[in-house]
């Protein structure tokens, strides 16, 4: 089976005022993707906005979004936080409908990841079940292990040591 390489989180709400003093709950997003962590505050509002424009491009989605939008009591603590779990549910649903495939641009911004060409969000397993082989981003670390280094060491003339790179053993 194909590994998730992003998980989602949303541990904490707090409330804002809009340009018109109106209160509202602004949801703050946790994305662990590639060996970091992204943050993004989004309200509620926003992930409806991205659902309508998902549902072009993912067919997995349903019709409707799928968390009710609790207009009377919408501060309330116990709706905020069952909104937090459904949202953070939908956001791995969504992950889910991908299939492994391409990562739509709205949903990049929406969690404010870096833009990439090749961001394909699973991956089967490597040779011998080694961690799977993903593509790699501007933004990726990569350490190089080598069983032997593409060295040539020799003895100096009046002792010590010459070491230069091969160039010739480099792929």
């Amino acid at each position: 089976t194909p590994r998730l390489t992003m998980e989602f989180s949303i541990e904490s709400t707090s409330t804002l005022f809009d340009s018109s003093g109106k209160p509202y709950t602004s949801y703050s997003i946790t994305t662990h993707y590639q060996g970091q962590r992204f943050q993004a505050q989004r309200r509620y509002r926003e992930f409806v906005a991205l659902h309508d424009g998902l549902r072009g491009e993912v067919s997995g989605l349903p019709h409707h979004f799928p968390v009710w939008p609790f207009h009377l009591n919408r501060l309330a603590p116990e709706v905020v936080d069952g909104r937090r779990v459904a949202l953070c549910s939908y956001l791995s649903a969504a992950l889910a409908a991908l299939h492994g495939g391409v990562m739509p641009a709205r949903l990049r911004s929406f969690l404010q990841l870096p833009q990439a060409q090749a961001n394909r969000m699973t991956a089967p397993a490597g040779p011998s079940g080694a961690a799977p082989l993903l593509p790699l981003e501007k933004s990726d670390t990569v350490i190089l292990v080598a069983y032997q280094l593409p060295l040539t060491v020799s003895r100096a003339e009046g002792g010590g040591w010459e070491v230069e790179w091969d160039d010739e053993s480099v792929l």
